[in-house]
């Protein structure tokens, strides 16, 4: 699944949720498309790339 949010401090706080007893496969940092970008596995199993648009 893919979210992609206008807000710094919003993609932290959702990364941050989706994170709680999840698995972070890559943190929350700049890539060379977006200014912000991780992925997480959340508790369910779901796979999400979060990023900064």
């Amino acid at each position: 699944m893919d979210i992609t949010l206008l807000d710094k401090a919003e993609i932290q706080r959702v990364f941050e949720t989706l994170s709680e007893s999840g698995n972070v496969i890559m943190p929350l940092a700049p890539a060379a498309w977006t200014p912000l970008y991780g992925m997480v596995i959340d508790r369910y199993g779901i796979y999400w790339n979060i990023m900064q648009k």
